[in-house]
């Protein structure tokens, strides 16, 4: 349960600035 919520953790700390990398690219891009 622990190592499941780590890769939880990590997954959201990695998805967080891509998301973000993504959207401002995309703003950007208009």
């Amino acid at each position: 349960e622990k190592i499941a919520h780590g890769i939880a953790i990590a997954i959201g700390l990695l998805a967080t600035p891509a998301y973000i990398a993504v959207n401002f690219k995309n703003y950007r891009g208009k």
